[in-house]
């Protein structure tokens, strides 16, 4: 059972009530150390637990891998210049007559290799498995005679391998010795995708005990190339990782029919460079699937047209692609290298005790900030080993357990926030209105005496003559009436989250953007004014209201809004000059005939959302300043068309600010001609017959001086 429902049973007095919750209050303050402690000792083993389970078991491979994917989508790509991609696609088929369906020349491959060779290439690596001869035929052994003495002449052709892992047997596909003889060896070229179908690791070594353990083909070729390789034995599979330099099909490249046009292709393209050749094409017996794979950039490069199926499919990386970003990660021992197991096992179990333990041992705020560190510390020290050390580990996994901690930390703050949130309202409810209470609770700075600096829109309203009102109606029924009408104004202020601050007599003051800060705030307060004039005039219309004319005045500035008073007793009050001249638009009703008043000060933040009509500039009484008003007639939605009096009106306005008599007097006679009784004309009209006859002021600007409040 609750505290609150315990309070709520007990048959003591209020006084009794009071000083039990007090009490209670308290023994809870001094026990919530021990709920803090034990929740984050929970919150701690939760958050181990969950990282050691995403860290061992297969649930948090994808969290690994995307780990690793995200460290490629936020560095700085280098496109390589040492390596060059010739590629067997669909526009080679094409332009050197070959099959699709069958082996190419072998003759053109030998002129591939000659042109290397004079091209001065470093070395020529084909992912292309040359494991049969053709002896079909006097002219298939020729053509492979001229490729066998083409690598030869090379001496640096690295060939292509498989190791084939069947069903029922595992067997070794070499190269035919013919082209092997003279070549710099073979590797093996096939991948192992992870479980998304993407290539991140290295395969220095394939094979088994029984096949025996053959090098891969990056591994061969960086061999040939006589490069510092890694100790075999420390060559750990799943610890090193391809360290991709660009993105798919970024790498130089070349189609392979250009290579033989050395005008196409000049010698400089391919000097002191390694040369890739494999397949790339959509049709044929290497295509689309057979030798393309997904990378980290996969899910980064969006996606392409694949010939002519309108279907997207994301983009690939060519086999001869990663092979050749393999070989530069050996030549430049540059590969990424993943934390050892044991190592990112301790780093989990340390983030999850320091996260879990102190996390909850924060407030909110300090939980916020914490969780907030926390994930900078484990994210930036990631990035930082892969960026200058080239290693990572799997920071999303510490990343979560962070993520839970705080979450955890929420829900223990909760509880304790709840049960003295719930004390502290029923105490203060036996003092006031449990809604004042509640308004309290949610904001801890109304609890004492203060006050800032803030912009805010300001209401005021008046019944008009309610002086007269009060004098002719007995007290009760007066009583009774004046709270009918507070019981409908007040409402349209709540309405659009405005904030009732003070009834003075039958006078209502609001304001808006305190204490919760609101955007739109200017228009909230006019929305509110016309609510409250149409709902009174529905009201009085149907007999359900006594007939009080509501005039309201709305104005926007700043002013100083807290609790004002001693610690005794204070209220939440709005005080400032821009207080006094809302208060002074409001009085402006009464001689301008209208309901609504705003200044154009605030009219200037609503973004056009009412019909007004102008005023013209006003100087309060007592005040330097002019303040330019408007009567708001209605939402644009509700009054699309402007009326048609209100041009002239608006026309008398400016030959009154020039002084142009004359001409304001015909203006304003012909918007009573077309308003008949407009009051605000008739002001005009009569502050005209005085200004007519008063001493020049040459420091008059146009605007009407009030004598009155």
């Amino acid at each position: 059972m609750s505290i609150t429902r315990r309070f709520r049973k007990s048959e003591n007095t209020a006084g009794e009530e009071s000083t039990r919750a007090l009490r209670q209050f308290a023994r809870w303050k001094l026990g919530h150390r021990k709920l803090f402690t034990v929740g984050g000792r929970l919150g701690a083993t939760f958050a181990i637990v969950l990282g050691v389970v995403l860290e061992q078991w297969r649930w948090g491979v994808g969290l690994v891998h995307f780990g690793y994917d995200a460290q490629f989508a936020l560095r700085d790509l280098s496109r390589p210049d040492d390596v060059v991609l010739v590629y067997l696609d669909d526009v080679s088929y094409a332009n050197l007559n070959q099959d699709p369906a069958d082996r190419w020349d072998r003759s053109i491959h030998a002129k591939l290799v000659d042109r290397m060779t004079r091209a001065g290439a470093k070395a020529v690596v084909f992912d292309i498995i040359f494991d049969v001869a053709d002896d079909g035929s006097a002219d298939g052994r020729e053509r492979d005679r001229l490729f066998a003495e083409s690598i030869a002449r090379n001496g640096k052709v690295v060939l292509a391998g498989e190791i084939a892992f069947g069903l029922d047997i595992d067997q070794v596909i070499m190269p035919c010795e013919l082209f092997l003889t003279n070549s710099a060896g073979w590797g093996a070229s096939q991948f192992f995708p992870d479980e998304d179908s993407k290539i991140r690791k290295h395969i220095w070594f394939i094979g088994d005990n029984q096949l025996g353990r053959y090098p891969s083909l990056a591994w061969k070729t960086a061999e040939s190339l006589g490069a510092v390789l890694p100790d075999e034995s420390t060559a750990e599979v799943g610890r090193q990782w391809i360290n991709y330099y660009t993105g798919p099909l970024d790498l130089p490249s070349i189609s392979y029919y250009r290579v033989l046009d050395e005008e196409g292709a000049p010698d400089e393209f391919f000097r002191d460079k390694i040369v890739m050749i494999g397949g790339r094409q959509n049709t044929g017996l290497m295509n689309a699937g057979k030798d393309t794979f997904g990378t980290v950039f996969s899910a980064f490069a969006g996606s392409k047209q694949v010939g002519d199926d309108e279907e997207l499919e994301p983009v690939l990386s060519p086999g001869t692609e990663i092979h050749a970003t393999c070989i530069l990660n050996l030549l430049r021992r540059d590969w990424i290298t993943r934390l050892p197991n044991r190592l990112e096992l301790f780093l989990v179990v340390v983030v999850g005790l320091i996260a879990g333990l102190g996390l909850s041992a924060f407030k909110p705020l300090g939980s916020l900030i914490g969780a907030v560190l926390g994930l900078v510390v484990v994210v930036g020290g990631d990035w930082w080993l892969f960026r200058h050390q080239q290693m990572w580990f799997a920071w999303p996994i510490p990343a979560i357990q962070v993520f839970v901690a705080w979450c955890w930390a929420q829900g223990v703050n909760a509880v304790r926030s709840h049960l003295e949130s719930e004390i502290l309202e029923h105490t203060l409810g036996f003092h006031m209105p449990r809604s004042r209470a509640r308004q309290w609770r949610l904001h801890a700075n109304l609890l004492k005496p203060y006050g800032e600096k803030m912009e805010v829109s300001f209401l005021f309203t008046d019944i008009a003559g309610f002086t007269t009102i009060a004098d002719r109606t007995a007290p009760p029924e007066l009583f009774e009436n004046l709270n009918r009408y507070f019981e409908e104004m007040v409402p349209c202020i709540h309405a659009t989250d405005g904030t009732v601050l003070k009834f003075i007599g039958d006078a209502i003051f609001a304001i808006w953007n305190a204490p919760e800060p609101q955007a739109d705030h200017a228009a909230r307060a006019l929305r509110a004014a016309l609510h409250m004039r149409d709902r009174l005039e529905k009201l009085v219309a149907s007999n359900q209201q006594s007939a009080f004319a509501t005039r309201i005045g709305v104005h926007m500035g700043n002013a100083y809004v807290g609790n004002c008073g001693s610690r005794e007793r204070f209220e939440y009050t709005a005080i400032g000059n821009d207080v006094n001249i809302a208060s002074r638009l409001e009085g402006l009703n009464k001689y301008f005939g209208t309901s609504i008043i705003a200044s154009v000060d605030l009219l200037a933040r609503t973004n056009d959302e009412f019909v007004v009509r102008p005023l013209g500039d006003i100087r309060p009484k007592g005040s330097d300043r002019v303040i330019g008003v408007a009567e708001i007639l209605a939402a644009r939605v509700d009054l699309p068309v402007m009326p048609d009096w209100v041009g002239p009106f608006v026309d008398g306005i400016r030959e009154f600010q020039k002084s142009n008599w004359d001409a304001a007097v015909e203006c304003f006679h012909r918007t009573l001609a077309l308003n008949p009784g407009d009051q605000a004309a008739e002001y005009y009209l009569t502050t005209i017959k005085q200004y007519r006859i008063r001493p020049d002021n040459p420091e008059w600007a146009g605007e009407i001086e009030m004598d009155e409040k």
